[in-house]
């Protein structure tokens, strides 16, 4: 956050307050009768989680799943005249897609369930309770106000939701289509 608040301060912006308080939006109020106050915490968490979401592990997965690729698929297609789009279609895009399905899954668990590490050290869910995740939130009721039963069934509820958003990824997003 401070690199892209010392470059909103050199085109002349002041940056906001990324952990802290917000900037009052009073048409919030009138508009959708909700809170007026605009908070930039969650989308300092969410640009944090974007940061640390694009390189690193599925880098590695899909370095990976590339190094795995038969050259001789790519020299077959050479040969055969096909271009690097067709090339990237038929053969990349194919040989990689049960790694891009396994990453999509387990992205999608962790967007349900990932967040608390950063809602926790950086804002305990505040302020005023925006950063609070579904895991932030198990955590509160567990520890903080004793709540097992509650938490518990927050815990149900989310492993029902990601197992059904599993099963109907894998029945529609897990095949590989084949061309002839």
């Amino acid at each position: 956050m401070m690199v892209l608040t010392g470059v909103l301060a050199r085109i002349g912006v002041e940056g906001p307050n990324w952990l802290g308080g917000g900037i009052e939006l009073p048409f919030l109020r009138a508009w959708f009768g909700i809170d007026p106050m605009c908070y930039w915490a969650k989308p300092a968490l969410m640009l944090m989680g974007l940061w640390t979401g694009v390189g690193g592990y599925n880098m590695l997965l899909y370095l990976a799943a590339l190094h795995g690729i038969n050259p001789q698929l790519y020299e077959a297609a050479m040969v055969d005249g096909a271009s690097a789009w067709q090339r990237f279609r038929y053969i990349t895009w194919p040989m990689i897609s049960p790694t891009t399905f396994f990453i999509f899954i387990m992205s999608l668990i962790d967007g349900f369930q990932g967040g608390f590490e950063s809602a926790y050290v950086m804002t305990q869910g505040g302020p005023a309770g925006s950063t609070t995740t579904i895991s932030f939130k198990i955590f509160q009721e567990l520890y903080e106000n004793d709540r097992a039963g509650y938490a518990s069934a927050i815990a149900w509820f989310l492993f029902v939701v990601v197992f059904i958003l599993t099963i109907v990824s894998w029945r529609y997003g897990g095949r590989v289509v084949h061309h002839d």
